[in-house]
């Protein structure tokens, strides 16, 4: 599968839909995923890790021509996967919530994605106080209700797919990234990074893209790269004739 320069692909994937095959995706897996997964409590939270990291696999195989199960990762100091062969210089990245799972790719360019079920309930422990800078909290405090929730979640989708782009994920506080909050409840579309603590390049070297892949979720990608053409795809498109199928 060709991937551009400057082109962004993102799969929006439903991981309940190969449940039916679950075991043939495990088989796919290295030695540290499968321990990795052994040690979720819950089955299926165990089968989502198993069906979300062979996905990836598998999609890796589209752009990289590598067999699925031969695919081998190095890792960040902070942990974020990278491919061991990689002559095409992709980036990818991966979030999953719920059922649900978000998939990106590059060529070159780092990228972070997030994808986050909206719970009613999230801001009973007062989380924005953790995730919110003092420009975006201000924003957040003139809204009630439904808009403050989708906000905070707006929000904290840009901020870790922004810190996984990094490399750094969560390990840093979501507050050393501020976006533009006030300006895209209005102008939704409309994303930016406003300041980036701690990284030497200027935010405007960064794309930021926040949207809703299904209903009930918000999701977000950043991209270093000053300019991005964005493809989506979802599950219906994996098992596309012209493409090696999954499962």
């Amino acid at each position: 599968m060709l991937l551009k320069d400057n082109e962004v692909h993102l799969w929006i994937v439903h991981m309940d839909a190969f449940l039916p095959h679950y075991l043939q995706l495990k088989a796919q897996l290295s030695e540290r995923e499968l321990s990795r997964e052994s040690r979720f409590a819950f089955d299926h939270l165990k089968k989502h890790y198993t069906i979300s990291q062979s996905i990836l696999r598998n999609l890796l195989q589209r752009y990289t021509g590598q067999a699925a199960a031969s695919i081998e990762y190095v890792h960040g100091p902070k942990g974020k996967p990278y491919l061991k062969d990689n002559p095409q210089h992709i980036q990818f990245n991966l979030s999953h919530s719920k059922s649900y799972a978000l998939y990106g790719f590059t060529v070159h360019c780092e990228i972070g994605v997030d994808i986050e079920f909206i719970r009613k309930d999230c801001l009973k422990d007062n989380l924005e106080e953790l995730v919110l800078t003092e420009s975006e909290k201000r924003t957040f405090y003139t809204l009630s209700g439904q808009a403050q929730t989708e906000a905070f979640f707006l929000a904290w989708t840009q901020k870790e797919a922004t810190l996984k782009a990094l490399g750094v994920g969560i390990t840093v506080p979501m507050q050393n990234v501020e976006i533009n909050l006030a300006h895209q409840i209005i102008y939704p579309k409309e994303s930016k990074i406003l300041e980036l603590a701690d990284d030497p390049h200027p935010p405007h070297l960064w794309s930021l893209f926040a949207f809703n892949p299904i209903p009930g979720y918000a999701g977000a990608v950043t991209v270093k790269s000053p300019a991005i053409a964005l493809r989506i795809f979802d599950s219906f498109e994996l098992n596309a004739a012209e493409d090696p199928p999954i499962a």
